[in-house]
């Protein structure tokens, strides 16, 4: 079936306006809510400004829904998922609840984006964990490149699936298992996979796993994934308290509370009620439509704009091979200003982002084929 055919047989106007004032492709950035995600968070305003919270059961139900099916898109239990504000905390919550063992060492990316750098980095500051640093030659795979700074103090690996500036995505199998063979522990933050490309913990060896919401999930900021591996969140050191993380969270007056024996642990007040309604209802969209028909899309509309891309005008920055990439596609103009041409395509209604020396493309799997001709013209005439 042509790309064309399979577009036409699935109807995505109910969910994403035909005609919108700009062109989004910054979903690497932050995306746009599905209309059924809009519509849930106006029900759940509408509730509490009436003040009567009669639809509170629903709510607290719309929070389990979205453990659930992000349990399903990791292939994990949903008690083995917790709510946290962000990615920054997700990995923030790892690197101050593990132990380690004087000598222990970090392996991570000098280019990893701030959130799954900073936490490390703070350790090393604060705690004196030494921190190898990898610099990616063009000679050695990211793969090799980390793994060649492993040795035997390593205590943690941490690598994004996808780098957030030139799409590069990382084989997570060969990493694990290299980990997993070595006893090191492997942390993956997923924000640039989640709801783009399927996501196996178990197939890949992931240890941990943390992500926000509103990239590709199509959901609000605000709201933040911790996967870990239960017998490891067993034993990590808590940092923070509240009456959400307990054992009895609905039991105010039990003085003999201890923390819950799951991932809840980790949600030490009151949720995010709101952001976590909105998010279930734009995982239900990405259920009903499949992750591995989602990435199909997301990867053809990414094929397209290869094509359309005139090679002697602009250098392609992400890899070709639709295995080694998610929904981002970084380019530059070979001779022009790159600066200037983002700024040409935001006053033409292009949103995108200046990544890597030039621009980020980052189409979702609902982008038209008009839309995507429509940034390609931008682009001719630019160039």
């Amino acid at each position: 079936m042509t790309y064309n055919a399979f577009m036409h047989k699935i109807d995505f106007s109910n969910e994403f306006p035909a005609e919108r004032r700009r062109l989004h492709l910054n979903h690497a950035g932050l995306a746009p809510w599905p209309k059924r995600t809009m519509a849930l968070v106006q029900a759940f305003a509408e509730d509490c400004c009436q003040g009567c919270f009669s639809r509170w059961p629903e709510w607290e139900a719309c929070i389990q829904r979205a453990r659930q099916a992000l349990a399903r898109l990791l292939a994990v239990k949903p008690e083995e998922i917790a709510f946290v504000k962000n990615t920054s905390e997700a990995v923030s919550t790892i690197a101050y609840g593990l132990d380690w063992p004087p000598g222990s060492n970090v392996v991570v990316g000098r280019r990893e984006f701030p959130a799954n750098r900073l936490p490390w980095d703070s350790l090393q500051r604060s705690l004196g964990i030494e921190i190898h640093w990898v610099d990616y030659q063009q000679e050695q795979s990211i793969e090799e490149a980390l793994l060649s700074r492993v040795d035997r103090h390593t205590r943690l690996l941490a690598v994004s699936s996808i780098h957030y500036e030139d799409g590069y995505r990382v084989d997570l199998q060969k990493l694990g298992e290299a980990c997993r063979q070595d006893g090191v522990l492997f942390c993956v933050d997923a924000i640039q996979s989640l709801g783009a490309v399927p996501f196996d913990v178990r197939r890949y060896h992931v240890d941990f796993v943390c992500s926000g919401s509103h990239k590709w999930l199509m959901a609000p900021e605000g709201v933040g994934i911790l996967y870990g591996r239960p017998d490891l969140t067993a034993n990590m050191k808590l940092n923070q308290y509240g009456w959400h993380m307990t054992s009895t969270p609905n039991d105010y007056s039990n003085l003999n509370w201890r923390p819950a024996d799951h991932a809840g642990r980790f949600e030490c007040g009151s949720m995010n009620t709101m952001g976590l309604c909105a998010l279930s209802a734009s995982l239900s969209l990405i259920l009903e439509l499949g992750i591995d028909k989602l990435a199909r899309l997301l990867s053809n509309n990414v094929d397209y704009l290869i094509r359309g891309i005139d090679p002697e005008s602009y250098e392609i920055l992400t890899p070709s091979n639709p295995r080694q990439r998610g929904g981002i596609l970084s380019f530059r103009h070979r001779r022009g200003d790159n600066r200037k041409l983002y700024k040409h395509l935001r006053e033409q209604g292009v949103l995108c982002a200046p990544r890597a020396g030039g621009v980020r493309f980052s189409p979702h799997f609902y982008n038209s084929q008009k839309e995507l001709d429509q940034a390609l013209s931008c682009l001719e005439r630019w160039a």
